[in-house]
């Protein structure tokens, strides 16, 4: 045991040998909201390290596998909810030994059913599909890249930290759930999103959550933002920002990145409702962009 909280617990290689030699196999019902049946699902009790606490949780994970050849791992937080951890899509048969790996397009179903229990699913958890997932190697840091794209369900209300970090392939995201803040680093590096809606029900923008999105020339702040990271956007080539809310968005006070307020040196134009024109360019954080704010 202290052999393998040395090795920090996070490879999935470890994660299926429990899976095979120590899960059972339990009672499963088609999956409804899920576009294909869930064939079959089995859980292990794994020791976990928490990167934001530094400590181990033992947590319990259920791989769940479909009728469409793809596995999705889920975290079981309660009775009756679950969070996203992992995803696989299988390559075609001429590819089989590269293995289970990321990849697609993929639909996270808003419930699975396990042991006669149905769980929501309410959150993508840190890193679930994004480079660094578990502790991976080098290839499934590549396999990140396959994810074409992803839809969200409606019972989803949080999206963590790095969660789809480096998916360089992804290109359309749609978030049906209330959510109501975009974790830290969370679409980062997805240097294929042109664009991304975000739910009115957003609250929050941690700092890196769409930074280094070097396809993203224009993004809209939801209506409901007041709080923001000191660099949300980091090196995107943004040229036109919207912003909704009608009282400008201040850093938030949970922002680890600095007392400054960065914005991409690239953006030409700053959207504000027309009534807010004058708060936003007296704005403590945003007076510094007041050349280029325009009422609309």
């Amino acid at each position: 045991m202290k052999k393998l909280l040395y090795m920090g617990f996070s490879g999935l290689f470890i994660l299926s040998l429990l899976f095979s030699c120590k899960s059972e196999e339990g009672p499963v019902q088609p999956d409804q909201p899920h576009t294909v049946t869930l064939l079959s699902s089995q859980e292990a009790v794994y020791p976990w390290y928490n990167y934001l606490t530094g400590n181990y949780d033992t947590i319990t994970f259920v791989e769940a596998r479909y009728s469409d050849s793809t596995r999705m791992y889920f975290r079981l937080l309660s009775q009756s909810t679950a969070e996203v951890v992992n995803y696989r899509g299988f390559y075609p048969p001429a590819q089989e030994s590269q293995g289970w790996i990321y990849r697609g397009d993929v639909e996270i179903p808003e419930t699975f059913t396990h042991r006669g229990n149905t769980y929501s699913v309410v959150s993508i958890g840190e890193s679930a599909f994004g480079s660094g997932s578990w502790g991976l190697d080098d290839y499934y840091f590549y396999a990140a890249s396959l994810v074409t794209s992803v839809k969200i369900p409606s019972s989803v209300t949080s999206i963590g930290y790095r969660s789809f970090c480096e998916c360089k392939s992804l290109n359309s995201v749609e978030i049906q759930g209330p959510v109501t803040m975009i974790s830290r680093d969370a679409f980062s590096c997805c240097i294929n999103m042109e664009t991304i809606t975000l739910p009115n029900t957003v609250t929050a923008l941690a700092s890196g959550a769409f930074g280094g999105c070097s396809s993203m020339t224009e993004f809209t702040i939801p209506k409901w933002v007041s709080e923001m990271g000191s660099s949300v956007f980091g090196t995107t080539p943004l040229k036109t920002l919207t912003c909704l809310p009608l009282e400008p968005p201040v850093k938030a006070v949970w922002d680890s990145y600095g007392e400054e307020f960065f914005l991409p040196e690239s953006l030409e134009t700053i959207y504000v409702p027309a009534s807010s024109v004058d708060a936003y360019k007296t704005s403590q954080y945003w007076g510094q962009f007041a050349s280029i704010i325009v009422g609309q």
